[in-house]
Protein backbone atom coordinates (compact mmCIF):
# COMPACT_ATOMS: atom_id res chain seq x y z
CA UNK A 1 0.00 0.00 0.00
CA UNK A 2 1.71 3.52 -0.61
CA UNK A 3 1.62 6.25 1.41
CA UNK A 4 -1.57 7.85 -0.27
CA UNK A 5 -3.67 4.72 0.00
CA UNK A 6 -2.77 4.38 3.11
CA UNK A 7 -3.34 8.61 4.11
CA UNK A 8 -6.60 8.11 2.15
CA UNK A 9 -7.92 5.86 4.60
CA UNK A 10 -6.84 8.12 7.58
CA UNK A 11 -8.65 10.80 5.85
CA UNK A 12 -11.57 8.56 5.69
CA UNK A 13 -11.14 7.65 9.06
CA UNK A 14 -10.93 11.60 9.95
CA UNK A 15 -14.28 11.81 7.97
CA UNK A 16 -16.17 9.23 9.56
CA UNK A 17 -15.01 10.77 13.11
CA UNK A 18 -15.81 14.04 11.93
CA UNK A 19 -19.51 12.98 10.64
CA UNK A 20 -19.95 11.20 13.83
CA UNK A 21 -18.56 14.20 16.65
CA UNK A 22 -18.68 17.51 14.38
CA UNK A 23 -15.39 17.91 15.76
CA UNK A 24 -13.87 20.42 13.16
CA UNK A 25 -10.07 19.09 14.95
CA UNK A 26 -10.99 16.14 12.41
CA UNK A 27 -11.11 18.48 9.63
CA UNK A 28 -7.75 19.64 10.57
CA UNK A 29 -6.13 16.44 10.96
CA UNK A 30 -7.31 15.05 7.01
CA UNK A 31 -5.97 18.46 6.03
CA UNK A 32 -2.89 17.75 7.21
CA UNK A 33 -2.77 14.30 6.11
CA UNK A 34 -3.57 15.42 2.68
CA UNK A 35 -0.54 17.96 2.70
CA UNK A 36 1.90 14.95 4.18
CA UNK A 37 1.61 12.96 0.57
CA UNK A 38 0.83 16.27 -1.50
CA UNK A 39 -2.86 15.95 -2.41
CA UNK A 40 -5.70 18.18 -2.87
CA UNK A 41 -7.66 18.22 0.10
CA UNK A 42 -11.14 16.96 0.11
CA UNK A 43 -14.45 18.38 -0.82
CA UNK A 44 -15.65 18.37 2.49
CA UNK A 45 -12.48 19.55 4.12
CA UNK A 46 -12.95 22.38 1.71
CA UNK A 47 -16.65 22.78 2.74
CA UNK A 48 -15.30 23.50 6.23
CA UNK A 49 -12.82 25.77 5.55
CA UNK A 50 -15.50 28.02 3.11
CA UNK A 51 -17.84 28.57 6.10
CA UNK A 52 -15.33 29.35 8.35
CA UNK A 53 -13.71 31.99 6.02
CA UNK A 54 -17.71 33.25 5.97
CA UNK A 55 -17.67 33.09 10.24
CA UNK A 56 -14.18 34.83 10.76
CA UNK A 57 -15.09 37.67 8.31
CA UNK A 58 -18.52 37.82 10.40
CA UNK A 59 -16.77 38.08 13.32
CA UNK A 60 -14.29 40.96 11.92
CA UNK A 61 -17.14 42.99 10.64
CA UNK A 62 -18.58 42.67 14.17
CA UNK A 63 -15.11 43.99 15.82
CA UNK A 64 -14.76 46.84 13.77
CA UNK A 65 -18.38 48.02 14.13
CA UNK A 66 -16.97 47.81 17.89
CA UNK A 67 -19.83 45.62 18.82
CA UNK A 68 -17.82 42.16 19.61
CA UNK A 69 -17.61 41.56 23.21
CA UNK A 70 -14.92 38.43 23.66
CA UNK A 71 -13.37 38.06 20.00
CA UNK A 72 -11.42 35.16 21.38
CA UNK A 73 -14.66 33.42 22.37
CA UNK A 74 -16.33 34.44 18.94
CA UNK A 75 -13.22 32.92 16.82
CA UNK A 76 -13.29 29.54 18.62
CA UNK A 77 -17.10 29.79 17.80
CA UNK A 78 -16.34 30.88 14.12
CA UNK A 79 -13.75 27.83 14.14
CA UNK A 80 -16.34 25.57 15.54
CA UNK A 81 -13.83 24.85 18.27
CA UNK A 82 -16.85 25.86 20.74
CA UNK A 83 -20.74 25.94 20.58
CA UNK A 84 -21.88 29.30 20.36
CA UNK A 85 -23.33 30.35 23.88
CA UNK A 86 -22.28 27.37 25.37
CA UNK A 87 -20.44 28.36 28.67
CA UNK A 88 -18.16 25.46 30.25
CA UNK A 89 -19.18 23.04 27.54
CA UNK A 90 -15.98 22.21 26.49
CA UNK A 91 -14.13 22.93 23.23
CA UNK A 92 -13.12 20.90 20.20
CA UNK A 93 -9.69 19.82 22.29
CA UNK A 94 -11.71 19.16 25.32
CA UNK A 95 -13.95 16.95 23.25
CA UNK A 96 -10.86 15.43 20.65
CA UNK A 97 -11.66 11.51 20.54
CA UNK A 98 -13.09 11.70 24.12
CA UNK A 99 -11.82 8.21 24.62
CA UNK A 100 -14.27 6.36 22.22
CA UNK A 101 -11.90 5.54 19.45
CA UNK A 102 -9.52 3.74 22.38
CA UNK A 103 -12.47 1.95 24.32
CA UNK A 104 -13.28 0.51 20.65
CA UNK A 105 -10.43 -0.37 20.16
CA UNK A 106 -9.35 -2.20 23.03
CA UNK A 107 -12.88 -3.94 22.62
CA UNK A 108 -12.49 -4.81 19.57
CA UNK A 109 -8.42 -6.45 20.09
CA UNK A 110 -10.20 -8.33 23.20
CA UNK A 111 -13.01 -9.44 21.37
CA UNK A 112 -9.72 -10.80 18.81
CA UNK A 113 -8.53 -12.67 21.13
CA UNK A 114 -11.34 -14.53 21.94
CA UNK A 115 -12.90 -12.55 24.80
CA UNK A 116 -16.83 -12.21 24.52
CA UNK A 117 -17.87 -8.59 24.02
CA UNK A 118 -19.65 -8.38 27.68
CA UNK A 119 -16.55 -9.33 28.92
CA UNK A 120 -14.01 -7.56 26.96
CA UNK A 121 -16.13 -3.96 27.14
CA UNK A 122 -16.08 -5.41 31.43
CA UNK A 123 -12.35 -5.05 31.61
CA UNK A 124 -11.53 -2.02 29.10
CA UNK A 125 -13.95 -0.71 31.85
CA UNK A 126 -11.88 -1.76 34.76
CA UNK A 127 -8.64 -0.94 33.07
CA UNK A 128 -9.61 2.48 32.10
CA UNK A 129 -11.42 3.23 35.51
CA UNK A 130 -14.86 4.18 33.71
CA UNK A 131 -17.98 2.65 33.43
CA UNK A 132 -18.96 -0.22 31.41
CA UNK A 133 -21.94 1.90 29.93
CA UNK A 134 -19.34 4.62 28.23
CA UNK A 135 -17.25 1.80 27.13
CA UNK A 136 -19.97 -0.09 25.81
CA UNK A 137 -21.25 3.44 24.16
CA UNK A 138 -17.87 3.85 22.78
CA UNK A 139 -17.34 0.46 21.38
CA UNK A 140 -20.79 0.69 19.45
CA UNK A 141 -20.06 4.03 17.98
CA UNK A 142 -16.21 2.43 17.14
CA UNK A 143 -18.00 -0.69 15.46
CA UNK A 144 -20.90 1.52 13.65
CA UNK A 145 -18.16 3.37 12.36
CA UNK A 146 -15.52 0.81 11.69
CA UNK A 147 -17.44 -2.31 10.70
CA UNK A 148 -14.01 -4.47 9.24
CA UNK A 149 -12.40 -7.01 11.04
CA UNK A 150 -9.26 -4.79 11.76
CA UNK A 151 -8.23 -3.01 15.40
CA UNK A 152 -7.18 -0.07 13.89
CA UNK A 153 -9.56 2.48 12.09
CA UNK A 154 -8.12 2.63 9.00
CA UNK A 155 -7.69 -1.53 8.70
CA UNK A 156 -11.76 -1.79 9.72
CA UNK A 157 -13.26 0.56 7.00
Amino acid sequence: MTDVETNADLIEVERRCYQETGNPLHVWAAYGLARVVKTPPPEWVLAYFDGVGRNLFTVAAVHLNGKAANVPAEIMVALGMKPPGKSGSGTAFSRYHKDWLSFGMNVRARMQSGEQQTYAIEEVAKQSGVSEKLVRDGWKRYNRLFPGPGIFPDEAL
